[in-house]
């Protein structure tokens, strides 16, 4: 996507305009729609992008699916929750979690910070997901999650003994803050917001083709999604709120150094580094 087409007359797009012609089968069709839309996105035809938009969303859907019904009781099951009694174990582990809506700044927070000393990146570990699958933190006692946790933290720190941060930006992880803080008690979330209205356009106009991210291929579903993340936010917030950080994207792309500057004061983390870090990410421009 960092591509940017210029002019239908160039190489780039006569060779979309030639495959276009060709007999694809629907994976090759469905990749070549969204390759169409995003070179006549560039080139201001938004007409014709939003049609091909729509193509490439329909073709999606029908080879993946969105379980509506299965996320709605996902999130009312959440909503149902009750407050599990914290472990001692866990308090001194201290992991950071980026989370988010897709397309919402988690990934240009996540590059910023992890260029700091000390802050090292995990990526998307997809841990909480994974404990979620495999137990109700509610039915489990405090033994267990002591144990839980100390397994969990030797995923994370993986031996490192140089890094004071482990960062995780898995933007899913918003589903599974309950999981989180009974594992880890003193863990760091930060929460990057964005106008919704942005986030589920250019979660439309993007191919996912993880199963997680069906919802993507339909405005309704996008909007669904949408909703149910704005709700488990809110439910977090009021439970978890002096462990929760939120940061505004527009704020990110346009400050990078102050927001980057309270982000490490959320974390007590202190280094002259922070101005240097924003300051690149200034020259370089901004990306989701």
């Amino acid at each position: 996507n960092q591509y940017t087409f210029t002019s239908r007359s160039e190489e780039a797009f006569t060779r979309l305009v030639a495959v276009s012609k060709a007999n694809l089968d629907p994976e090759n069709e469905l990749c070549l729609a969204f390759a169409k839309a995003k070179a006549l996105d560039d080139l201001e035809d938004f007409a014709a992008a939003w049609q091909h938009y729509v193509r490439a969303n329909t073709l999606a859907s029908s080879m993946q699916p969105w379980n509506s019904a299965q996320w709605n009781s996902l999130v009312a099951d959440k909503l149902g929750l009750s407050r599990v009694q914290q472990p001692a174990e866990g308090r001194d582990k201290c992991p950071v979690f980026i989370v988010g809506y897709l397309h919402s700044g988690v990934e240009l927070l996540h590059t910023l910070l992890c260029e700091l000393p000390g802050v090292t990146s995990r990526g998307d570990m997809n841990l909480l997901s994974k404990i979620a699958t495999e137990l109700q933190v509610t039915d489990v006692h405090a033994q267990q999650l002591e144990h839980l946790s100390q397994a969990v933290w030797a995923r994370i720190a993986q031996g490192d003994q140089r890094s004071t941060y482990f960062v995780d930006n898995n933007p899913f992880n918003f589903l599974h803050l309950d999981i989180l803080y009974a594992i880890f008690p003193s863990a760091k979330v930060i929460h990057v917001t964005r106008d919704g209205r942005d986030s589920c356009l250019s979660c439309f106009n993007q191919l996912f083709q993880h199963p997680d991210a069906a919802f993507s291929n339909s405005l309704d579903a996008i909007v669904e999604h949408y909703k149910g993340y704005r709700t488990l936010m809110r439910k977090w917030q009021s439970w978890f709120d002096e462990r929760i950080h939120t940061v505004d994207y527009c704020r990110l792309a346009q400050s990078p150094g102050e927001v980057l500057a309270d982000v490490c004061n959320f974390l007590g983390y202190e280094d002259k580094e922070v101005k240097r870090v924003a300051g690149n990410q200034l020259q370089q421009g901004a990306h989701v």
